[in-house]
């Protein structure tokens, strides 16, 4: 196995860990416009960071559940994209550890 072979708890985590940052945003009313796989950072004592922060913004008005939701969705559908060629039990593993993490966290 290569360095970067992963458990599935492990990609569990790092996902759980997303989903998270993700809520914690949004019930600070913080939106990022461009939420994809791409955009996050794993630091080597893993820690997640969200990056390309250019377009993100504090609207004036509360984000609504289906403005969180969209955003949400975003991220998932880059999931599914970027794991196309992946085994669909880690991707699965990914979406489902997020949504939840992010349920949890809201």
């Amino acid at each position: 196995a290569g360095d970067r072979d992963h458990s599935i708890t492990e990609i569990e985590t790092v996902a759980s860990s997303m989903g998270s940052l993700i809520a914690k945003l949004h019930r600070l009313n913080f939106f990022h416009p461009d939420l994809n796989l791409m955009n996050f950072l794993l630091d080597s004592k893993h820690n997640i960071h969200i990056l390309d922060l250019d377009k993100a913004s504090v609207p004036e008005n509360l984000l609504t559940d289906e403005k969180k939701q969209q955003n949400i969705n975003r991220l998932i559908r880059s999931i599914n994209k970027q794991g196309q060629n992946a085994n669909r039990l880690y991707v699965q593993a990914i979406v489902s550890a997020l949504q939840s993490s992010y349920r949890g966290a809201m």
